[in-house]
């Protein structure tokens, strides 16, 4: 077990310090397992800001020793399902829930190729 927060949580803000997109990190009580939720301005999607906070938050994940991370996206948040995928999330089915996806990877040195683009 770490000694960091279960939940931790990621800002991004603009030069003039306009907060822009929030991401959160929460771990098992373990520190073994992560769940990511993250949201941005829809005036600042597409820019790369949320390629960028995922990939910050996977490095975090492997510094803190987080074995696995994982989202649950609506099946139509088409965008970040093929962000997540883009940065080797594999999606599946969530239990009994048609509407939902659960985006899972092992966090480990293999986040170094999805993140470095």
């Amino acid at each position: 077990m770490h000694d960091d927060p279960p939940v931790v949580n990621f800002l991004a803000l603009s030069p003039s310090e306009t907060l822009l997109a929030v991401a959160m990190l929460a771990t098992d009580k373990n520190g073994q397992r992560g769940e990511v939720a993250l949201t941005i301005r829809d005036d600042f999607k597409h820019c790369g800001i949320s390629w960028e906070m995922l990939a910050h938050i996977c490095r975090y994940a492997e510094r803190h020793k987080i074995k696995s991370i994982k989202f649950i996206e609506s099946r139509e948040n088409h965008s970040a399902i093929e962000l997540e995928r883009d940065m080797g999330f594999k999606a599946l089915d969530y239990y009994d829930d048609p509407t939902l996806v659960l985006l899972h990877r092992p966090a480990s040195p293999l986040f170094r190729g999805a993140v470095n683009r």
